[in-house]
């Protein structure tokens, strides 16, 4: 059970901002701290969704950009019926890099997940849990819901809960349409939409071309 570091009520609210400083490949690749090396957060999440183990997130207060992504890589999700969850990154002119723009639509439906990550808006445990971006709310305790879970998951194989390796539902046709049209209504990038257009691209990347992988995606 994957539960917020610290002893803050959050299950984490994204990126320290004051990394977005830093070279880029000090963010995005494993850095070496002493005799430490610290995988990136997309390293970090390919190992979480690898795993032969079941992960659940146990998610409390917010959780929010690369901290939703980590849930995301998670086998399973469970939230508090408080929790904020959401992508904000384009409220800062960014897009999110590790995996959301490719796990979200293969999980939730691709209107939706266009709509929730080109806007950045936080949603509440409740549609969270309507649009299948959680799995359960828990009434409870949140560590003994997620412990049930993770006891569910040890009789289930863990492949068929990886995102990465599903394909977006929809007819290809009709997706393209999506994507289109929110390109479409959405700022220019000659009028500072830079950031929402790049995001509606790397989604478009999930499904297209007919035959999308996870890590053409990525790319």
């Amino acid at each position: 059970v994957l539960t917020g570091g610290g002893t803050g009520a959050n299950f984490s609210a994204g990126a320290d901002i004051r990394e977005f400083s830093l070279p880029a490949t000090e963010v995005t690749s494993a850095t070496t701290v002493g005799e430490d090396v610290i995988p990136s957060l997309v390293d970090l999440c390919n190992l979480v969704e690898r795993s032969s183990k079941p992960v659940v997130a146990a998610i409390g207060g917010a959780c929010l950009g690369g901290g939703l992504e980590l849930a995301l890589s998670c086998h399973y999700r469970v939230c508090a019926s408080k929790t904020k969850l959401g992508l904000p990154e384009v409220n800062i002119g960014l897009i999110p890099g590790a995996g959301g723009t490719q796990r979200l639509p293969r999980l939730c439906d691709l209107g939706w997940s266009l709509q929730a990550i080109t806007t950045g808006r936080m949603v509440g445990a409740a549609e969270a849990r309507r649009v299948g971006l959680v799995d359960a709310v828990a009434d409870e305790s949140l560590l003994d819901c997620a412990t049930r879970w993770a006891e569910y998951g040890e009789i289930m194989p863990t492949t068929g809960r990886m995102l990465s390796r599903r394909q977006v539902r929809g007819n290809r046709a009709a997706l393209t349409a999506l994507c289109d049209k929110a390109a479409k209504k959405l700022p220019r990038v000659e009028k500072g939409g830079e950031a929402v257009q790049a995001a509606v691209q790397a989604i478009r990347a999930s499904f297209a071309p007919y035959d999308a992988t996870f890590e053409g995606g990525m790319a």
